[in-house]
C-alpha cells in the first residue's frame, strides 16, 4: 500500500519544529508553574502532559501545519477509520502485558499483589491522568510531527532512489525527534557528555522503532497507543518483570504479525510515499489496487519513565 500525502512548503515545517522546540523549553522549565495549579485542582485528571501537549498540538499542528501549510488530517497520519483498531490494539497490548506480569509474579511468589500505585488514594487517578495526557497530548503531538509529518515530508524533499530517500528521511526526522528531548535531558538529569550522547542515541533508536511500527501497522494512532504505554505502563500488579520490557517485547511481536492478521504476509517491503493527486482530502480512488503489496510509509516522559525517557511530557 502507498501513502498519499501533500507536500507542504519547507518554511512551514521549519516553523512547526521551532515552535514545538520553543514550547518544549517553556514546558520543561516552567511547566509546574504554568500547569501545576490546574493539575492540583483536578487531582491529576488534567495532567500537565495533556495540557502542554494540547498547546503544542494547537500551535504546531493546527495553526502552522494545517492552517498555514494546508495539510489535511490524512496528510499527517490521522484517519478516523483507524481509531477503533488503534483503541483495540492499545487495550489488547496493555491487557496482554498484565497477564504476563501477573503470571511472572504468581510463579515467583505464588501470589499476585496490586501495584502500589493503586493502593494509595488518589495515585491511581493521577496515573490514569498521566497516561491520558500521553495519549491525547504529548505523545500524540510527537507522533504526528515526527512520524506523521516530518518523515514523509523529508522523503518527498530528498532525491535519489527509494532506499536512500527512506534512510535519509528516517535519519533526519528521528534525529530531530531525539533532539526534541535535549532540554529535558539537560534540565531534569545530571548527565555528563557521554551519558547525554548515549541517551540521545537511545531516543533516536526509539524513534526509528516507532517509525517501523508505523510502516507495519499503517496506523499512526496505534503507534500513539504503544508509545504512550511504553512511556507510562500503568501496571495493575507488582511483578519481578520490568513492565516496559514486557510491553516492548509484545510490541515487537505485534509489529511482526500485524500484516498477517490483516491478510498480508510477514515479508517486509519497502514503504513508499507519493504526492496526492489533485488536492482532495482523501486517498485517491483505486490507490489500493495500484499499490499491491506495498506497506504504508508515513509514517516524553518525566525522569525515569518509559521507553523514550527524557520527553517533555513532565512539563
Amino acid at each position: 500500500m502507498i501513502l498519499w500525502t501533500r507536500k507542504t512548503e519547507f518554511h512551514w515545517l521549519l516553523l512547526a519544529l521551532l515552535c514545538g522546540l520553543s514550547l518544549t523549553l517553556v514546558s520543561v522549565a516552567y511547566g509546574p508553574d504554568l500547569y501545576g495549579g490546574i493539575e492540583e485542582i483536578t487531582r491529576g485528571v488534567l495532567h500537565r502532559t495533556l495540557l502542554s501537549g494540547l498547546v503544542q498540538l494547537s500551535v504546531c499542528v493546527l495553526l502552522v501545519l494545517m492552517l498555514g501549510g494546508r495539510l489535511r488530517r490524512h496528510d499527517i497520519g490521522l484517519d478516523g477509520s483507524r481509531i477503533a483498531p488503534a483503541f483495540l490494539t492499545t487495550a489488547g497490548l496493555w491487557a496482554a502485558a498484565q497477564i504476563v506480569l501477573a503470571t511472572a509474579a504468581w510463579l515467583e511468589t505464588n501470589d499476585v499483589a496490586l501495584a502500589s500505585t493503586w493502593q494509595e488514594r488518589g495515585d491511581g487517578v493521577q496515573s490514569l491522568g498521566f497516561l491520558a495526557g500521553m495519549l491525547l497530548g504529548t505523545v500524540l503531538y510527537e507522533e504526528i510531527i515526527y512520524r506523521g509529518v516530518l518523515l514523509p515530508q523529508c522523503y518527498l524533499i530528498l532525491r535519489g532512489n527509494r532506499i536512500l530517500r527512506l534512510a535519509g528521511a528516517l535519519l533526519v526526522s528521528q534525529t530531530l525527534f531525539a533532539c526534541l528531548h535535549f532540554p529535558s535531558l539537560v534540565i531534569w538529569y545530571d548527565l555528563d557528555a557521554a551519558e547525554l550522547l548515549a541517551r540521545l542515541i537511545y531516543l533516536f533508536g526509539a524513534g526509528c522503532f516507532f517509525a517501523l511500527l508505523y510502516f507495519r501497522t499503517e496506523n499512526l494512532l496505534a503507534v500513539v497507543g504503544i508509545h504512550s504505554l511504553l512511556n507510562r505502563p500503568t501496571s495493575l500488579v507488582e511483578s519481578p518483570l520490568n513492565a516496559v520490557a514486557v510491553l516492548l517485547a509484545l510490541s515487537v511481536v505485534l509489529g511482526f504479525v500485524w500484516p498477517v492478521v490483516n491478510g498480508g504476509s510477514l515479508r517486509f517491503r519497502l514503504p513508499e510515499i507519493r504526492l496526492r493527486p489533485g488536492g482532495g482530502g482523501t486517498r485517491p480512488k483505486g490507490s489500493d489496487e495500484s499499490a499491491q503489496g506495498e506497506v504504508t510509509a508515513s509514517a516524553g516522559a518525566p525522569p525515569g519513565r518509559g521507553l523514550a525517557q527524557g520527553g517533555h511530557g513532565r512539563g
